[in-house]
């Protein structure tokens, strides 16, 4: 009878290295949609109604993700069983709520600020998010509210998600394609900036938390691809704005 011998755990340094490798090797930041924003704004005033668009309606769908993420790290912070990790999650959910850490305000009342700034309203904010958005929202959603799918969750939250706003290509990270054209301040891209330093952290937390997490090689699997399954749902969201943005003329309205 043959039998088979499970393989070993990846070592926890090569581990969380490998975590955030599958992060940086799936970065959203090379997607076409960045390419087109750089045309645009090259294109000057010809082209500004649809750069202003564009920007608007990835705004809108971004803010629709930023609804959600406090209620992804209360779930991770209810799931999870290690005290040292709750300390972690309980200070990102007090910052993600109230602001109060970055002596600002709750991150959602920041992108409120920001999307504000670029002239959407309160009523362009009823439109419904792209499917491709709605996946994403709900792919971590189911994943943060089982507790048997922690490992996988973190890594969806704690890495992929976290390192969203850290990602560099070519020394750009994302808030730093939007365009001159809507004459932005520092106050107006306060969430972008305060994401850019703490993440930074969460990032590393969660890189501690996945590997706290996974007690077998299968586990870890699991949680290396989980990271890659999320950035590809960031890309499809970012085809989702690119494929849709033409058909929002509400936002011109402004």
């Amino acid at each position: 009878m043959q039998t088979t011998t499970e393989q070993p755990m990846i070592e926890t340094k090569e581990f969380k290295r490998q975590l955030e490798s599958e992060a940086r090797e799936h970065s959203t930041l090379k997607h076409p949609v960045f390419r087109l924003v750089m045309e645009l704004s090259a294109a000057g005033p010809e082209k500004r109604d649809e750069l202003v668009q564009l920007v608007r309606f990835a705004a809108r769908e971004t803010y629709h993700l930023t609804q959600m993420f406090e209620r992804y790290i209360a779930c991770l912070f209810y799931n999870c069983t290690v005290r040292s990790e709750r300390k972690r999650l309980a200070s990102n959910l007090y910052e993600e709520a109230t602001g109060r850490l970055s002596q600002t305000d709750g991150h959602l009342e920041l992108m409120e600020r920001f999307i504000f700034a670029i002239g959407i309203t309160e009523e362009m904010l009823e439109a419904p998010p792209t499917p491709e958005t709605t996946e994403l929202i709900e792919f971590r959603r189911q994943m943060v509210e089982d507790r048997a799918q922690f490992h996988k969750a973190a890594a969806a939250i704690m890495v992929a998600s976290e390192f969203q706003n850290i990602d560099k290509v070519e020394g750009q990270m994302r808030h730093e394609f939007l365009p001159q054209v809507f004459g932005l301040t520092e106050h107006d891209m306060k969430f972008f900036t305060v994401h850019a330093k703490e993440d930074i952290a969460h990032v590393r937390d969660g890189l501690t938390m996945v590997a706290a997490a996974c007690h077998t090689r299968e586990m870890q699997e699991e949680a290396l691809q989980s990271v890659r399954d999320t950035c590809d749902r960031f890309w499809g969201f970012y085809t989702g704005i690119q494929n849709n943005y033409r058909d929002a003329p509400e936002l011109l309205a402004a």
